[in-house]
């Protein structure tokens, strides 16, 4: 196939490919820690009005370990 946006693909999915059938087969991602990142990312756009680094920090944990924030303690991906 000439089509360069397909041989892109066909290159990327070869690349990735043994990643991505783990994280299939196990159900395991990284999308926990990519939430958290999220959030200090956001409390820390909004942390101007914190006098101190430590009062960022307890806002940080405060929102990382809100019942609502959390999620069951793994997940698995079910099948079609």
């Amino acid at each position: 196939c000439s089509v360069p946006e397909i041989v892109k693909l066909a290159e990327t999915i070869s690349a990735w490919q043994e990643p991505m059938i783990l994280a299939i087969t196990t159900g395991l991602s990284n999308a926990r820690s990519e939430g958290y990142n999220r959030i200090v990312k956001h409390v820390g756009r909004i942390a101007f009005g914190f006098r101190t680094p430590d009062n960022q920090r307890r806002r940080v944990r405060w929102a990382c370990t809100r019942q609502s924030r959390r999620a069951p303690s793994r997940t698995r991906l079910r099948p079609c």
